[in-house]
């Protein structure tokens, strides 16, 4: 599908496929209140290691939303890839609802996670 966009005050053409999302994919997006609500992420696949220019190998989720009321909103970014959430490693989005939904409200939360290249330990606080 071709489209035009206006981005900057420049107009661009883009080619869109059209497809479904495929079901191997996962993505957790969790009704929880706790300081990760409003995360969204999904599962870390060689395609978004390539993307991001990632030659490693790592296991985690990739976040893919955060809605601006989120506690993460501003320490968290689209793109962010969490491999670890209070020391326990993911290695897909189940084990991240699993374990991010067992966090209680006002909790705060240690998360590792490679932005750009480089590894971070970053808190997100629960109050």
């Amino acid at each position: 599908v071709n489209i035009k966009i206006v981005r900057n005050g420049e107009t661009m053409n883009l080619k869109l496929t059209v497809g479904e999302f495929p079901a191997d994919k996962a993505v957790a997006v969790l009704k929880m209140d706790n300081a990760l609500k409003g995360v969204s992420v999904q599962d870390l696949t060689d395609e978004l290691l390539q993307k991001f220019s990632i030659t490693k190998k790592l296991k985690g989720v990739v976040v893919n939303n955060i809605e601006q009321e989120s506690p993460a909103s501003g320490i968290l970014t689209n793109g962010d890839i969490i491999l670890e959430v209070n020391r326990k490693a993911l290695s897909s989005a189940a084990e991240y609802t699993d374990l991010v939904s067992r966090i209680e409200k006002g909790q705060d939360i240690l998360l590792l996670i490679v932005r750009g290249g480089n590894y971070l330990y970053i808190t997100v606080p629960g109050r």
